[in-house]
């Protein structure tokens, strides 16, 4: 029998949700309005993000170090 469980976070808009990898110095930065965390065993544990719907982002728990949400305007062209 597997047990599996998923934690949710749905944002009222757009931020950006960094997430920093294993081996990597600098965080990824991706704009998401919904982050989801499923945990399916320690083997195919993911973070995925959406944004409006679409995926923009899908990383394997054992890769990620810490991921966190920042509200902060985006970068004017």
């Amino acid at each position: 029998m597997k047990i599996s469980s998923s934690t949710v976070y749905t944002l009222d808009m757009p931020k950006f949700v960094y997430i920093q990898v294993q081996g990597v110095d600098k965080p990824a930065r991706i704009r998401a309005d919904k982050v989801e965390k499923t945990d399916i065993g320690s083997s195919s544990a993911m973070l995925m993000l959406s944004n409006g719907g679409v995926p923009v982002g899908e990383f394997s728990n054992m890769a990620v170090l810490g991921w966190w949400i920042e509200d902060e305007p985006d970068a004017k062209k």
